[in-house]
């Protein structure tokens, strides 16, 4: 499994490319699990909850994303980084 990178690319908007990409990884990790019928609960508490903690998200709203239903423009405003 990938663990999530600490370097930040920002992109116009503020939202990082590491975001997207931990998200991509995470997506095709959980394909992977799935094709492979290996998807435990412990596997995807492993590949998810890292991905949820970094970004501050709910449960459902990360494996919403791990699952693809969610849509680009949702996800983007999501990830992308809170103002203070």
């Amino acid at each position: 499994m990938r663990f999530f990178t600490s370097l930040t690319v920002h992109c116009e908007g503020g939202l990082t490319v590491d975001a997207m990409r931990d998200a991509a990884v995470m997506q095709q990790e959980y394909q992977r699990l799935v094709d492979a019928r290996k998807l435990s609960k412990k596997a995807m508490c492993e590949l998810c909850v890292p991905f949820r903690d970094k970004y501050g998200l709910t449960d459902l709203q990360t494996l919403r994303i791990a699952r693809r239903e969610m849509d680009l423009m949702e996800m983007v405003e999501l990830l992308q980084p809170k103002e203070e």
